[in-house]
C-alpha cells in the first residue's frame, strides 16, 4: 500500500527498449518497445507520475468521502496520491487543451473538477501501438445519491488523443469491490495504433456532479495507468548474403587436367625418350 492507502503498481521497464526524452517528448525509433516516462509530462491537480505509471484522483482535500453514508468521513490521505487537490473543470480543460464542455459526461451531466496530465510533443517516427493497463476506482455508490438510486452523475476516466476523448470507464460500469481504500474498481487494457507523427495525448479523471446533490459531488474517484509503453514493429532482418563454398566437392564427370608443372615434366620426359632413340639408331 502507498502512503495514500492505494497500492502503487510496480514500474515496468522493458530491457530491450530504447527511450529518449527531450523537452517532454518521448521519441521512438525502430525498436520493439519503449516505456513511457510520465515524469516528463505536464500534470495538474492530484497526479503522481512515474516511469510507466500514472496515478490521479478527483480528491479535492475537502474531507468529504463518506463511504458508508454514516457521517463518518474517511481521511483524504486514503484517496489522494500527491497531496495536491483536484482542479476546477475550466482550468483543467485549458491545461489539457480541451473545450470545457467536452469533459461533461453528457450535456446535462457536467463535470466540475478533476485531475490530469498531458504531453503535447509525443513524436513517433514509426507506426506505433500505444499500450497500457488501467484501473478506475470510485467511491460512488447507490448510497451517495440522495434518492437512494444508482448514481445518475457518474465520475469517469478518459484518454484524449489529439483532442479526441475516449472514455476508459465510469461509475456506472460493472465495478467490483476494491481491495484498496476505494469502494469499487474496474480494470482493462488499452491498445491503440497510431501512425508516425507528433501527437498530443492527455489522461484525466473527472468528478461529474449534480449541484443539487452535495453527496454526489464530493466523493472521490481515481485512475491508475500502468505498464504504459509504445510498441513499434521489429525491424525486418536483412536477407543473408550467400557465401561460396571454398572447398566444393569434386565433380566426377570432369576430366582431370594436369597442372602446368606436371605437364612440363611429362613433355621433357617424352622429348628425352625420342632423342635417346635417335642416338641409338645412328650408332648402329
Amino acid at each position: 500500500m502507498s502512503a495514500f492507502g492505494i497500492p502503487k503498481f510496480s514500474q515496468f521497464v522493458v530491457g530491450f527498449a530504447s527511450l529518449l526524452s527531450l523537452a517532454g517528448a518521448v521519441i521512438v525509433g525502430p525498436v520493439q518497445a519503449a516505456v513511457i516516462d510520465f515524469r516528463d509530462w505536464r500534470p495538474l491537480g492530484d497526479v503522481d507520475a512515474q516511469i510507466g505509471s500514472l496515478s490521479m484522483s478527483t480528491n479535492a482535500l475537502h474531507g468529504d468521502d463518506d463511504l458508508k453514508n454514516d457521517n463518518v468521513i474517511s481521511p483524504d490521505t486514503d484517496f489522494n496520491f500527491s497531496g495536491n487537490p483536484a482542479i476546477g473543470i475550466s482550468q483543467l480543460a485549458t491545461h489539457l487543451k480541451l473545450p470545457p464542455s467536452s469533459l461533461n459526461f453528457t450535456p446535462s451531466k457536467p463535470a466540475h473538477e478533476g485531475s490530469g496530465s498531458i504531453n503535447t510533443q509525443l513524436s513517433l517516427t514509426h507506426t506505433t501501438t500505444l499500450s497500457f493497463d488501467w484501473t478506475f476506482f470510485t467511491n460512488e455508490t447507490a448510497a451517495t445519491n440522495e434518492k437512494g438510486e444508482i448514481d445518475p452523475f457518474p465520475d469517469y476516466a478518459f484518454i484524449a488523443i489529439n483532442g479526441v476523448i475516449k472514455s476508459l470507464s465510469n461509475a456506472l460500469d460493472s465495478l467490483t469491490p476494491s481491495d484498496t481504500t476505494y469502494h469499487s474498481q474496474i480494470s482493462g487494457k488499452f491498445n491503440h495504433l497510431v501512425a508516425a507523427g507528433v501527437y498530443t495525448i492527455a489522461f484525466g479523471v473527472l468528478d461529474v456532479g449534480n449541484v443539487l446533490d452535495v453527496r454526489d459531488r464530493v466523493v472521490s474517484s481515481a485512475l491508475i495507468v500502468n505498464n504504459a509503453k509504445l510498441i513499434s514493429p521489429t525491424p525486418p532482418k536483412p536477407n543473408p548474403i550467400p557465401i561460396p563454398n571454398p572447398d566444393p566437392d569434386p565433380n566426377p564427370d570432369l576430366v582431370t587436367i594436369p597442372e602446368p608443372s606436371s605437364a612440363l615434366a611429362l613433355l621433357l620426359c617424352s622429348g628425352l625418350g625420342v632423342g635417346l632413340k635417335l642416338w641409338k639408331s645412328r650408332s648402329v
